[in-house]
């Protein structure tokens, strides 16, 4: 009982940590001072940490050209030369909800993995024994299913970004950047 227990909450801080670094990698943004990440991810609980998921990588695709919208406003401010690489996936509104409701599922599973278990199963029968066993049977499954979409959506993060890469090297425009300093058609005077 207490192994397969452990798996679990060993499989969920798997989970966690890999949702931290999707969180972490999937909005970048990078000006003549720093590289800006979330910092504050590691303080952040999975209840937390999926709310921030849903709305910022996995997205709809009104939601995204709203986004979108709103960083053209931000940019306007003027905060200085920069480069900003946002990845997201596009969900359908369906979609969207659904995987919203199976990670608010995913959270109280969590929740009563760690915080409630001994109250929902009575350790001292055989019956309430077979139940625990059960639960965790069950629990250990959802969480495998969870990890393998959570693979799935950092393996699309890193193709995107391997994408990305692969076009930035190969532009024109950048291949200018990187020789000269300036970009094609910019006279040499000009301090932009």
């Amino acid at each position: 009982m207490q192994q397969k227990l452990g798996h679990c909450v060993l499989r969920l801080q798997a989970y966690e940590l890999g949702l931290k670094e999707i969180l972490k990698q999937h909005d970048v943004v990078v000006t003549a001072k720093r590289v800006k990440k979330d910092q504050r991810l590691k303080r952040r609980t999975l209840g937390t940490l999926g709310r921030q998921l849903f709305g910022s990588f996995l997205t709809t695709e009104g939601a995204r050209e709203q986004a979108d919208a709103e960083d053209k406003e931000d940019d306007a401010g003027g905060a200085g030369p920069g480069v900003r690489v946002r990845t997201q996936i596009a969900l359908s509104e369906e979609e969207f909800a659904m995987l919203n409701s199976e990670l608010d599922a995913f959270v109280t599973l969590r929740n009563k993995l760690i915080h409630n278990f001994r109250k929902h199963h009575d350790l001292g029968s055989h019956e309430g024994c077979q139940s625990a066993e059960a639960a965790l049977n069950a629990a250990s499954a959802r969480i495998e299913r969870h990890i393998a979409d959570l693979r799935t959506w950092a393996g699309d993060l890193q193709s995107a970004r391997q994408a990305l890469r692969d076009h930035l090297l190969h532009s024109d425009i950048v291949q200018e950047w990187v020789k000269t300093g300036r970009c094609p058609g910019q006279s040499p005077r000009s301090g932009h």
